[in-house]
């Protein structure tokens, strides 16, 4: 659930803590050159476990999360990533244009709600069904759709099973933009409140420049 940024951060301090400390145990010890890199990935496993044991930690604590529901939704992330693997598997074999594209926003749109989830792991609870039932239904019915469109033989009753599908992923993505918005939800409130707040201060610092403007 840790970001990219904090996976570099974190590797860049540990090579750096374990060249430092390797360095030390050289000068400090006489030990031999066949020493020096099993005890540099010594120092590095255990910086780096350290190191992300506190950044788990501390995002923890700041989504407010229990640690079972913070490890549950670290769990549905993982689960969710491997989906949206097979999701851009499968988009990118299909030989249509507009299905292309339809499977790509299912799967941008996808990958948006993991993305804001792994941000803010609260948001998690508001993108259940996404989680749950939205994503198994993109992921089933972009495999049959790839297979199915990938056939050589184009009979009325593929046409029509295609069509269906296509259909039917349509009124998918619909959901997933909706489960979408239900992630966004909370920060669009927010962001009202903020949009409210700036308003009134402007509208009380405006009375307040002309109070002074009528006492001169």
């Amino acid at each position: 659930m840790l970001s990219i940024g904090q996976g570099f951060l974190r590797h860049f301090i540990n090579i750096f803590s374990a060249s430092v400390l390797t360095g030390g145990a050289l000068s400090t010890f006489t030990l031999s050159g066949w020493f020096v890199i099993p005890v540099f990935a010594g120092i590095y496993g255990i910086t780096n476990l350290t190191m992300r044991s506190i950044q788990k930690f501390r995002k923890r604590r700041h989504s407010g999360l229990t640690r079972v529901e913070f490890k549950h939704v670290d769990e549905q992330l993982k689960i969710a990533n491997q989906k949206i693997a097979v999701l851009n598997k499968y988009y990118l074999q299909v030989r249509s244009m507009n299905s292309f594209k339809q499977l790509h926003e299912i799967a941008r749109v996808s990958k948006n709600i993991v993305k804001l989830v792994r941000a803010e792991p609260a948001k998690f609870f508001a993108a259940e069904s996404f989680f749950y039932a939205h994503l198994d239904s993109a992921v089933t019915l972009t495999e049959k759709y790839s297979l199915l469109s990938r056939q050589p033989v184009k009979d009325s009753e593929l046409t029509i099973a295609l069509a269906d599908t296509r259909e039917t992923l349509n009124d998918l993505t619909e959901l997933l933009k909706l489960d979408l918005k239900q992630t966004i939800a909370s920060d669009i409130e927010t962001l009202h409140l903020e949009i409210d707040f700036a308003k009134h201060s402007q509208q009380k610092r405006k009375k307040e420049l002309e109070w002074r403007g009528d006492d001169q």
